[in-house]
């Protein structure tokens, strides 16, 4: 059995005034968890002691980007110092501080194990949770059952394997076909202006994409060159848009869509093809054709018109016609994508013709999901660009960490059925442990997450 060997809490001393304080500077408390002990059969052995430090962040009103980041690193230090074994341990930090009870609001927090998938927090900020956010905390809370089994999403590599090669490129989409595990991969297709369908996604919005400056170092778009002219350029291993090791990056350059088809046929990988520029619609459909990978291609598109006008060319069934809930399913697999979910987006999606909706991540809520089943769509969360990623999982929610697997974990009980990942090696792991630990017994290795209290700062 393992216990908690002690817990301490520094003594923080303010001024008369902490609220002014507070205000002026950037105000840290160190927590000392000290642990732990263990009892192996007959005989009593301390495992290792560990201390760590973790700091709960009490920021002034407009606290910078750079004290949340050092927040956050500190938070994955401590994790890191600490194994699962080590870490059954509850540590409820209400009242902690008495000399600042006046001064700020705190939540409880708790140092959660990953073990048998169930999360023990006490408390989940609705403001900084995203497990709030998507409506699954108390299906998190909840004890599970011995014979339950995990919901098992399809695996879909966004932009490829983009921690691993440069994304939207060949080899990120063999990574992840060959060596990550995927089901699928996502890519963004444009046709440039001599009639070229390339892959590549750029900067910009959805209303203007294709931007060029952190992809290649200079302005402009992908629409304003040919094939050969954009394949020339030399992808700028400093602009910030890649993920991988720079070394990978001056190895690639965009491809062409039927490269990339002719490298994934063979692998049997389904490929959602994202029709991110004007006058995709008809090319791409006829290059799927032409390359008889109907059955293995999904079309998808924020532009719901696109997806509208290849449903209007093919609206045929599959030769079955029926699947199991007796409704019928098309042969064309058709995706609309949503970033800001409009409160009317189920029926938007089924005026085109959707066979699926793909929703962004943290929009993902489990009502929307069975919206979308409840009419016999399929549903896909997309998980946005590393860069903003990252920006998410410090800025925006504190309950989960840069697309690990507590991330992972929540957005899949709102049970969508794919999520597309840019860490699909780590979501195939979360699966994998999750196999291993139906009926509440941890699997070696399993990861320990933390929560952290969201504090913030009372009006003077």
């Amino acid at each position: 059995m393992i216990s908690k060997r002690s817990f301490s809490v520094s003594r923080f001393f303010l001024s008369r005034n902490p609220q002014k304080l507070m205000r002026r500077h950037h105000v840290h408390v160190m927590i000392y968890i000290l642990c732990i002990s263990s009892r192996h059969g007959n005989k009593n052995s301390f495992m290792r002691r560990a201390t760590a430090s973790a700091y709960i962040s009490f920021p002034p009103l407009n606290s910078s980007f750079k004290a949340k980041t050092m927040m956050r690193r500190n938070v994955n230090s401590f994790s890191s110092l600490i194994s699962p074994e080590e870490a059954r341990i509850k540590t409820p930090m209400v009242d902690f501080l008495p000399d600042l009870k006046d001064a700020i609001t705190a939540d409880k927090s708790s140092v959660l194990l990953n073990g048998a998938f169930t999360i023990n927090s006490d408390i989940i900020s609705d403001q900084m949770s995203l497990a709030a956010t998507l409506g699954v905390e108390k299906i998190l809370t909840a004890p599970r059952h011995q014979d339950t089994t995990p919901h098992r999403p399809t695996i879909v590599g966004h932009r490829g394997a983009p921690y691993h090669q440069p994304e939207n490129t060949l080899p990120s989409f063999l990574a992840a076909a060959r060596e990550l595990h995927c089901d699928a991969i996502e890519l963004d297709v444009f046709r440039l202006k001599c009639g070229t369908l390339v892959v590549f996604h750029g900067d910009g919005n959805d209303q203007n994409p294709g931007s060029l400056e952190s992809y290649y170092g200079f302005s402009g778009s992908i629409l304003d060159y040919t094939a050969e002219e954009a394949r020339r350029f030399a992808f700028d291993a400093s602009g910030g848009a890649f993920a991988c090791s720079s070394d990978k990056i001056s190895r690639t350059t965009v491809p062409t869509l039927r490269e990339v088809l002719e490298g994934i046929k063979p692998t049997g990988v389904k490929v959602t093809i994202e029709l991110k520029g004007p006058d995709t619609e008809d090319p791409v459909v006829d290059l799927v054709e032409e390359m008889d990978m109907v059955d293995q291609c999904t079309f998808s598109s924020f532009k719901l018109s696109r997806i509208e006008h290849i449903r209007k060319r093919h609206p045929e069934t599959t030769v079955n016609g029926i699947d199991n809930e007796h409704k019928a399913t098309y042969r064309y697999k058709t995706g609309a994508l949503f970033n800001n979910v409009p409160d009317n987006f189920v029926r938007l999606a089924e005026d085109v013709g959707a066979s699926e909706v793909h929703l962004r991540y943290d929009t993902c809520t489990t009502e929307r999901v069975k919206a979308i089943h409840d009419k016999g769509m399929k549903s896909m969360a997309w998980f946005c660009g590393p860069r903003t990623m990252k920006r998410d999982s410090e800025m925006k929610y504190r309950d989960v960490g840069n697309e690990d697997r507590s991330m992972y974990r929540v957005v899949m009980e709102t049970g969508v059925d794919s999520l597309c990942v840019n860490r699909p090696d780590v979501l195939f792991d979360l699966l994998e442990a999750a196999q291993e630990t139906v009926g509440g017994e941890k699997a070696e290795g399993e990861t320990m997450f933390l929560s952290f209290p969201k504090v913030t700062v009372a009006a003077a």
